[in-house]
């Protein structure tokens, strides 16, 4: 299946104004970039003299990031510690055009972080990550905010075009939470949830977007060839009552098993470089989501949601991808056709 530039153009520009409630784990990402100066003489290891620091919205913050950079009206909804990384992440995540009022501010909770540190040779800037150090948030999260996100979303569901799950195994998305979803948006606002696992937790839901580890992990069995993963995400969908499983695979492109008798398999962008694939599950989720709030097919809003991913992973970081990026790849790819 293919879309038109027409078609694109046009469900892209339908997604100015949708309204998407994102509930989540929030983390603020940390990236240091330098250049190796020298071998350190304490241990054989390099000195990485810091040439660039840069911190951005990590978990269903770059989720939200990424529908804001769309055009879509968000609210975001989760947890952050009562520190200075927490009041980093709201002030990025306001600063993206996101809703920050549903944000909780727990009291002696600390803010999860994702510190990556990249390197470069002194004399080209062809940054590769060498380290990464996570800062988890505490879990679980305590039952009197769990039971204040839940009321919170039962509220807001019904003012909204879609709920968005962003699932970091941060302990937002408590069992409490996800049904919540069900019991409040009344079959009319899409419900769709990009997790890491726990996926009992959505059954009823529109729509998953799991990677491919993750759903073997779910099925416990790998996937070894095409038609293998096909049936997978066709089972997945099936045992967990959803319409629709998009399942990426990284170079081998998504399946799309929805209603149809045979899932739909899309293969990756030709000739997409990756510079860094670390959030290209938000930016393809909340594309997938954003373009259906606007009407499109399920088909549709997976193409439009591969090329989403395609011009992430050629970022260095998590990155928040426009309708413009989305464009610019799908001419690429055109051009190389």
């Amino acid at each position: 299946m293919q879309i038109t530039n027409d078609r694109l153009a046009a469900i892209l520009d339908g997604m100015a104004g949708t309204r998407v409630l994102v509930i989540g784990d929030l983390v603020l990402d940390e990236h240091r970039l330098g250049v190796v100066a020298r071998l350190s003489r304490e241990a054989p290891l390099p000195v990485i003299e810091q040439r660039d620091l840069r911190h951005l919205p990590g978990g269903a913050g770059n989720l939200a990031a990424n529908l804001c950079a769309l055009g879509a009206q968000v609210a975001v909804m989760g947890v952050v510690g009562d520190d200075r990384r927490g009041e980093k992440l709201i002030e990025l995540i306001g600063g993206g055009g996101a809703d920050t009022g549903q944000i909780i501010v727990a009291a002696g909770r600390a803010t999860p972080t994702k510190l990556r540190i990249w390197a470069s040779g002194d004399r080209q800037f062809n940054y590769q990550q060498v380290a990464r150090i996570d800062t988890p948030a505490p879990s679980p999260v305590p039952d009197p905010i769990v039971a204040d996100l839940a009321a919170r979303l039962r509220d807001a569901a019904a003012s909204v075009d879609a709920l968005v799950y962003s699932d970091y195994d941060g302990g937002v998305v408590d069992p409490t939470v996800a049904s919540a979803a069900v019991q409040a948006s009344g079959g009319r606002a899409l419900r769709v949830a990009d997790s890491h696992g726990g996926f009992e937790r959505f059954h009823g839901f529109d729509a998953l977007t799991p990677n491919q580890p993750e759903a073997e992990s779910f099925l416990g069995r790998r996937f070894k060839t095409l038609a293998e993963a096909r049936a997978g995400a066709k089972e997945m969908r099936v045992r967990l009552g959803c319409r629709q499983v998009l399942l990426t695979m990284g170079a081998q492109g998504m399946i799309l098993a929805d209603e149809s008798v045979t899932p739909l398999h899309i293969p990756a962008v030709a000739g997409a470089g990756i510079a860094d694939p670390s959030g290209a599950g938000d930016s393809v989720a909340a594309a997938f989501a954003a373009a259906q709030a606007a009407g499109a097919e399920p088909a549709e809003a997976a193409l439009l949601a591969n090329l989403a991913g395609a011009a992430a992973v050629a970022e260095i970081g998590v990155a928040a991808i426009s309708a413009k990026d989305i464009l610019a790849v799908a001419a690429a790819g055109l051009a190389r056709s």
